[in-house]
């Protein structure tokens, strides 16, 4: 009889420490936080910043060059599935609206991100964005928007 109570005690404790197991599921990682980038024009560098927050495969946020001449809020077709990434905003100003689509693939582990990326319908060159507390370099010779500018006259001509 003891030995059964035994038993059975001891069962009972194996058990309840079997559920006390700890959860080892993983969070999914998520494009959430800021992020800090290059986006290349012509031959020149430009830096910019990406906040973003991720809910499911949609992308909310805001972007802006380090020079501050382009910034927006991403607009609802903004996502991220299956390892692509694609940002969508569009910026207004004396010369006309600009629409900026970013495209290209995200790490598994959502801590860098690459492509390249259009406006107004025209490839203009690739980009490179890491979540990270730095800020890219700032290019001050000339803005970025001057140098869009410059292009996409050219090929509107």
């Amino acid at each position: 009889m003891k030995n059964t109570i035994y038993l059975l005690f001891t069962f009972m404790i194996l058990a309840s420490l079997s559920s006390c197991k700890k959860d080892k599921t993983e969070t999914p990682k998520s494009c959430t936080g800021q992020w800090q980038g290059t986006m290349s024009l012509s031959s020149e560098s430009f830096g910019m910043s990406l906040t973003l927050v991720q809910n499911g495969s949609a992308l909310t946020g805001s972007f802006i060059s380090d020079d501050e001449s382009v910034y927006g809020v991403l607009n609802g077709s903004s996502q991220v599935k299956s390892g692509k990434v694609d940002i969508y905003f569009s910026q207004t100003d004396e010369s006309g609206t600009f629409s900026f689509h970013f495209t290209g693939t995200v790490k598994s582990t959502m801590d860098e991100m690459s492509g390249v990326y259009y406006v107004n319908g025209y490839e203009l060159g690739g980009w490179s964005a890491s979540k990270s507390s730095t800020k890219a370099a700032v290019n001050h010779n000339q803005s970025y928007l001057t140098n869009l500018r410059n292009i996409l006259s050219k090929k509107t001509e």
